[in-house]
């Protein structure tokens, strides 16, 4: 599937025969890419003593959710590098969300994900997060309410805590 730029969107039409080809092949990779999605992101974003879908979503922004589906487009579901893209996936969610990497300029950041320049291939080490950390809460202005993004991150917390 071509890769288009979001101000050429109108290029799109000389794909539309493309688009009904492939319509069944795109519905499968969509199905299951988001099935992965689900079954990773509801365990760690749930909210506890829920008793329907609510989730935690403080962290999530509509560019950052769109690069997970890019970086895993064109990926063989059954390879290593599948499998290493989608468990880094989560520290990339939480990493972009304390370094506000969607914040300025998501559209851009989203087409590097798109055309292959940046991927999800590489995992975040611990130091790397820890500094990250560190600068997010030096960052932080004290108050006695807790944001979205507070919610979301001690929610992650504890359930990462609670499957040890």
């Amino acid at each position: 599937m071509a890769r288009t730029q979001k101000d050429s969107l109108s290029s799109l039409n000389k794909y539309i025969q493309k688009i009904r080809d492939e319509l069944e092949d795109i519905l499968q990779k969509t199905e299951r890419i988001c099935n992965n999605l689900q079954s990773m992101f509801e365990t760690l974003l749930r909210r506890f003593k829920s008793t329907g879908n609510d989730y935690e979503n403080g962290l999530s922004s509509t560019f950052k959710t769109l690069s997970y589906f890019a970086a895993l487009w064109d990926l063989d579901p059954s390879s290593e590098e599948y499998t290493t893209a989608l468990s880094n996936i989560k520290a990339a969610y939480v990493y972009d969300a304390i370094t506000s990497a969607w914040s300025s300029h998501g559209d851009q950041r989203l087409m590097e994900y798109c055309n292959s320049s940046r991927d999800y291939g590489t995992r975040i080490s611990e130091e790397q997060f820890d500094q990250a950390f560190d600068q997010w809460i030096a960052d932080q202005t004290p108050g006695i309410n807790f944001g979205k993004d507070i919610k979301c991150l001690i929610t992650i917390n504890m359930k990462l805590y609670m499957s040890f």
